[in-house]
């Protein structure tokens, strides 16, 4: 549950600020334009499952190029100044976890499961 909560938030609100500049109208330049739509589709990736780890990484560059300044003004941002970086490392632990057991990509793919085994190792001598 933590994990689509995770997933939730990120993605809602890529969606949100890209939906946002797309219907706002500010700023309709092709580079902001495109940047809102990246935002768009990075969001809802995040937020049905699908290639989490791609989707989550590709968020926590969105974030950090925000921090760092390196997006034109009026693109999509999840945030303005430090609170980027927070969105950035949110996004790189979803890309770190994996989806989750209710995601697309469990769905597609399977969840995988670590098998420890009962034995112990023998020592290296």
């Amino acid at each position: 549950m933590g994990l689509i909560l995770l997933r939730a938030a990120v993605g809602l609100t890529l969606i949100a600020q890209g939906m946002a500049h797309l219907t706002g109208g500010a700023d309709m330049t092709p580079t902001a334009i495109v940047d809102d739509l990246i935002a768009v589709v990075i969001g809802g990736a995040l937020m049905i499952g699908f290639l989490t780890p791609v989707a989550g990484t590709a968020a926590a560059v969105f974030s950090f190029m925000t921090a760092l300044a390196w997006l034109p003004p009026g693109t999509a941002v999840p945030f303005d100044g430090p609170v980027s970086v927070l969105h950035a490392i949110v996004s790189c632990a979803i890309a770190l976890l994996g989806p989750g057991a209710f995601s697309l990509d469990s769905y597609l793919f399977g969840r995988r499961e670590i098998v420890i085994p009962s034995e112990p190792r023998p020592s290296r001598s």
